[in-house]
């Protein structure tokens, strides 16, 4: 293992590499192609948006790259919810919360779902990043590993959050679901979600499922860049065709996007 310091922004947090793990393979190689950090569009979107003082729900938490990035965006004053059920990346996320001495970060051991129980089974993938609580991930072991799920309603608490992320292997739209009293724009203006088409349908859903349960509560949908330009709201009629594996959509609100993105240059 190896730590490694990454700037980012006005930022720096420190990462405990591990060869032998996927993830950290992915991280690596954004780093020897001068091209970091990893999902430069999600830095991007948390740069803007998130605030010291503000909250943020890390929705599959992994090792913990965005929570650490988010915790130094948000201050001391500020919290972020660390939603990671899988013991070895839990391990590897405890290690780098300490490595960054960052107290504003709450470790929250379970899977989001639509509802809360305690007998559920986690499918685990030979990529730590994979691992699925309703779809067959790829690179499946053939082994679980049980995991107690909770509501996003249970973590927000009536409590306004900034930003939400999730990236949680097919499980987007029921843990949406359990979002139903609170994941609305006046309460958490931004939620960021992977679009993986093929885990969706894996769970029994879609990409455009989502957009519908997120379109009823409020929300547009918006394309976010790489190179951290201002989203591209999508019409309600306009199809989303994900180029790659962990394409993200952004749920928001023009008003919201245009507070965050006070400028755009053409």
């Amino acid at each position: 293992m190896t730590i490694e310091t990454f700037p980012i922004g006005e930022h720096e947090i420190q990462f405990d590499l591990d060869p032998s793990v996927v993830s950290d393979n992915g991280i690596m190689w954004y780093k020897s192609q001068n091209n970091y950090p990893c999902e430069p569009e999600l830095i991007h979107l948390m740069t803007k948006v998130l605030k010291r003082g503000d909250r943020f729900i890390d929705g599959g938490a992994n090792v913990g790259f965005f929570s650490l990035y988010a915790a130094k965006l948000v201050g001391p004053t500020g919290r972020v919810l660390a939603v990671e059920p899988e013991k070895r990346n839990l391990e590897r996320l405890e290690r780098n919360i300490a490595i960054n001495a960052l107290d504003n970060i709450e470790i929250v051991e379970r899977a989001l779902a639509d509802t809360t129980a305690e007998n559920t089974f986690l499918r685990l993938s030979e990529d730590n990043g994979m691992h699925s609580l309703l779809a067959v991930p790829d690179r499946a072991t053939g082994k679980e590993q049980q995991a107690t799920t909770i509501r996003l309603d249970t973590l927000l608490t009536g409590l306004p959050v900034r930003l939400i992320k999730l990236d949680v292997e097919g499980a987007e739209v029921a843990a949406l679901k359990g979002g139903a009293t609170y994941v609305r724009p006046h309460s958490t203006p931004f939620v960021v979600c992977e679009m993986n088409e093929e885990a969706l349908l894996n769970a029994g859903t879609s990409s455009p499922e989502m957009r519908r349960l997120m379109q009823v509560r409020g929300y547009d949908a918006f394309v976010i860049h790489q190179s951290g330009a201002l989203p591209t709201l999508v019409p309600s009629t306009c199809t989303i065709v994900p180029e790659r594996q962990n394409s993200l959509i952004l749920f928001s609100t023009p008003t919201d996007v245009g507070r965050a993105w006070l400028e755009v240059r053409i």
